[in-house]
């Protein structure tokens, strides 16, 4: 545990003074109106400045909200040490400031520290290139999620071990959600490709070239990891959809903060905004995780629900 701490504030340390020489340098220019007088340094109540008039104007605060800057100082000198440096507030950072793509796929790369190929930042890219292969061309054998929500309610990170036979030849799979506040990794068994559109209305994608083709009948192993930034806690539940048959599912799910109940719930593909079609109370264990298996799911979604 020790080994993995040291490692994320090595990996904070890193992002935050590649993000440092950013600011001061790339992207002074946003923050420099905000002196009485010209600096050579950064000024950091200049960049809280910078940070609150996106949340102001993103409506993600409140312009009422005037100790805003003042309240933000703190975390963004924290974030330019290296001291604390969370994937939610390098995401604040790239939009206030308008990184460029090429800047921030840096940044991520240093605070995830990905060796195995490029981080994806959905929404930094425009959306484009060919559509994914038809879900028929392949079928789900196996498909295991790991999902865990932070002390703020919020999402902290998803993993997801993917097991997929082709059904003709077949290159990518294409991974959908439905938020643009995160970061997509791969972790084995290919390498993800620029955003495209989904198909899907409300969804973002982003599609795995595998790392060697597949023909009929072969099987890959994918294991990827989705990085949360949410500003706001998103609605209370983790669920997989599927219109067609995906075999071997297992939802995990951990709490750094417990909920004040959780249910293990089916959902109807044709009414997934109403309310789950059945609803199983579920006890969390001692470490605050709870688990699910089912052999097969199909026109379906299943998944927990919390309350807080």
């Amino acid at each position: 545990m020790v080994a993995d701490l040291t490692d994320t504030h090595s990996r904070e340390q890193r992002a935050a003074q590649l993000l440092s020489q950013l600011v001061e340098g790339t992207y002074r220019h946003a923050w420099l109106p905000y002196c009485k007088r010209q600096r050579q340094s950064i000024n950091q109540s200049a960049v809280a400045m910078v940070l609150s008039q996106h949340l102001w104007e993103t409506g993600q605060a409140s312009e009422l909200d005037v100790t805003l800057p003042r309240r933000l100082k703190d975390r963004v000198s924290r974030a330019l040490s290296g001291r604390a440096l969370p994937p939610a507030m390098l995401q604040l950072f790239i939009e206030a400031f308008a990184v460029s793509p090429a800047d921030a796929r840096l940044l991520w790369e240093a605070l995830l520290d990905d060796p195995a190929g490029p981080v994806i930042v959905p929404g930094a890219a425009p959306l484009g290139g060919e559509a994914a292969p038809r879900t028929r061309d392949f079928e789900t054998v196996s498909v295991h999620d790991y999902h865990r929500v932070g002390a703020d309610r919020c999402p902290v990170e998803h993993r997801t071990v993917h097991v997929i036979r082709a059904h003709a030849s077949l290159s990518t799979f294409q991974y959908r959600f439905d938020t643009d506040a995160a970061v997509v990794q791969v972790l084995r068994g290919g390498r993800a490709a620029e955003l495209v559109p989904s198909g899907v209305p409300g969804l973002h994608a982003v599609d795995i070239t595998f790392t060697e083709p597949l023909e009929a009948g072969q099987t890959a192993s994918l294991e990827y990891r989705t990085i949360f930034a949410y500003q706001e806690p998103p609605e209370p539940l983790f669920r997989r959809v599927s219109l067609k048959r995906s075999g071997n599912v297992a939802i995990h799910v951990a709490f750094d903060r417990h909920p004040r109940s959780l249910q293990w719930c089916h959902w109807n593909t044709d009414h997934l905004e109403s309310e789950p079609v059945s609803a199983e109370p579920v006890r969390l264990n001692s470490d605050g995780e709870a688990h699910r298996f089912v052999e097969a799911i199909e026109a379906e979604g299943v998944g927990f629900a919390w309350e807080w």
